[in-house]
């Protein structure tokens, strides 16, 4: 088997999610003790894209210290934005928070 032989089985397989993600997940316990697989699993507590959520129906008049301010009840807020029309001035009425693990932002679902 080569490099491309296994290229091509991952991206057969991407075309069928679940297969995919149970051969991830089965190479992945057999392998939980490597620093790969360690690595992967701390920076998947801590990725950017699955730690922001996005905030509609803000008062307009909501700034990004009370948003911010507001959603530290469910940890620790790395980045409280409120989206502002062009010139900055007003208020879109939404906006993203980013917590610094994805447990934080999981408990603002709940």
């Amino acid at each position: 088997m080569t490099e491309a032989d296994v290229r091509q089985m991952v991206q057969d397989m991407a075309q069928q999610h679940d297969k995919l993600v149970n051969f991830a997940a089965t190479v992945a316990v057999e392998h939980m003790d490597s620093d790969l697989i360690k690595d992967m699993y701390k920076k998947s507590k801590t990725d950017p894209t699955r730690c922001k959520i996005f905030v509609r129906s803000l008062n307009y008049a909501t700034t990004n210290e009370k948003l911010e301010e507001v959603f530290s009840q469910y940890g620790e807020v790395k980045e409280a934005i409120v989206i502002k029309e062009k010139g900055g001035t007003k208020s879109k009425g939404f906006g993203f928070v980013t917590f610094a693990t994805v447990k934080q932002a999981a408990k603002t679902r709940a």
